[in-house]
């Protein structure tokens, strides 16, 4: 299966990700089981998952983007 293959590859090389459902039908929007599924049986470090606000904006700050951005701008949206 492929996302094995590319989730093993974020686990060797340390690489952030971000989850989604890749819902195509409305019922399955927010449905991260396959995700979870995924990430567990490979035993991802929770680090490397960036879903939350905070981990995105220190990342992208981490990597030299959005350094004037912070997550009071959220809030401004």
């Amino acid at each position: 299966m492929e996302v094995l293959v590319i989730v093993n590859l974020c686990k060797k090389y340390d690489a952030k990700i971000i989850l989604t459902s890749d819902a195509h039908i409305c019922v399955d929007i927010a449905n991260y089981e396959f995700s979870i599924n995924t990430l567990k049986e490979i035993d991802l470090p929770n680090e490397l998952i960036i879903n939350e606000p905070s981990k995105l904006v220190s990342y992208f700050h981490s990597k030299g983007k959005l350094d004037d951005f912070t997550l009071s701008d959220l809030e401004n949206l």
